[in-house]
């Protein structure tokens, strides 16, 4: 596909003289102030997409964009080609989750139009179709999208998160994998940057983030900020979740800013949850842990594991797991990574949560870099 990239790319210049160019989009500068920090947006006008200027200025950009790929020699042939190492895939196959025993992936056949959720027990068995959104409630009027999933411990549950027409605002719901049905209480307001819930042990109960209530009209931006982490219990309201997490919530334990967004997240391995807090676009983070057994409401006692974003290494892989190598120091190491081949004894060591010896919380020696597999992994010791 590189080389067919390249094909086109050198086509496309060759041949971009061949139709004149739409005219340049005219710049408007509109600024904001967020927190102090003012920010110019030249093309805030773009925003309204029905509008008469963005609509001649988009078809403009169409019709150049045609016109080039019309003039280009052989297109016709290379499309097809494209089109057709495209349907050699059976179906992309994305966001694998194992657990217990059983595989569960995201697939997008050729003729699908969004991915669907498939479960297998033991690696070569029979796929079984679990969650399909284009069969679910509404999709005929409004095209549904599952974007993440997460299975309890037991299997006997599934929580995933729709999104309808492309919207940047899910819907939590939970499927009870044994009946084949969903559970009737669901959760909106779920931003589509969130992640599925997390589980605790005993597959009746999950962490999960939800903006809160807000008056008609507000915008996106302020919706999404201050957002609580919940805990819900199996057969309860939504609405009768006690916040655990979150700005106004949890200050006793660690304060947040307005642009500071806490998650819990928990492994079936592993007794302890952690918060992580997330600045921003800050690649680092602040980090915190608790055993799940006492976390109910917003009066659970946290131990700092990393209060401030520049202790030691606390960053990211470029993978959607964060990575987290602390030093001897902190009571909690916890790594998003599995040791790869070759590094068996750090592998062991981390799964334990001690390390060798039986001295402070083992840390790989081995350059992150090693590290593959991607999937958190918890571990911590009193």
């Amino acid at each position: 596909m590189k080389a067919i990239s390249l094909i086109v790319a050198v086509l496309i210049t060759a041949t971009a003289s061949a139709a004149s160019p739409p005219y340049a989009a005219p710049i408007r500068p509109v600024t904001d102030n967020y927190f102090g920090v003012k920010v110019v947006d030249d093309y805030r006008w773009m925003e309204d997409l029905n509008g008469p200027e963005m609509q001649r200025w988009m078809k403009a950009q169409a019709d150049y964009t045609r016109a080039t790929l019309d003039a280009l020699p052989g297109y016709p042939a290379l499309l097809k080609r494209i089109g057709e190492l495209n349907r050699s895939q059976p179906a992309q196959v994305t966001s694998v989750q194992i657990v217990g025993g059983r595989y569960y992936s995201l697939r997008t056949p050729q003729s699908a139009q969004s991915p669907k959720l498939y479960v297998r027990v033991g690696v070569h068995g029979t796929d079984k179709l679990l969650i399909d959104p284009e069969r679910l409630p509404g999709n005929d009027k409004s095209h549904f999208n599952v974007h993440d999933y997460r299975p309890s411990p037991d299997g006997r549950y599934i929580t995933y998160l729709v999104a309808a027409g492309g919207s940047e605002e899910s819907v939590l719901h939970i499927l009870d994998a044994r009946t084949g049905n969903d559970l009737p209480e669901t959760a909106d307001r779920i931003d589509g940057d969130i992640t599925a819930p997390f589980w605790r042990a005993d597959s009746g109960s999950f962490f999960y983030s939800r903006d809160r209530k807000s008056a008609p009209g507000t915008p996106a931006a302020a919706r999404r900020r201050n957002k609580p982490v919940y805990l819900h219990v199996i057969g309860r309201s939504f609405d009768d979740d006690p916040a655990i997490v979150g700005r106004g919530v949890s200050d006793a334990a660690f304060p947040l800013t307005p642009i500071e967004y806490p998650e819990i997240v928990t492994v079936a391995d592993s007794r302890y949850a952690l918060v992580i807090v997330e600045r921003g676009a800050d690649q680092r983070l602040r980090v915190y842990a608790a055993p799940v057994s006492v976390i109910k409401d917003s009066n659970t006692q946290w131990r700092t594991v990393a209060a401030s974003y520049g202790d030691e290494y606390i960053g990211s892989d470029n993978s959607d797991q964060p990575v987290i190598a602390l030093s001897g120091r902190y009571p909690v190491l916890a790594v998003a990574q599995e040791c790869a081949a070759g590094a068996d004894h750090e592998t062991r060591s981390l799964t334990s949560g001690f390390a060798p010896g039986g001295g402070g919380p083992a840390r790989p020696s081995a350059d992150l870099g090693r590290l593959c597999q991607s999937r958190r992994a918890l571990l911590a010791r009193e």
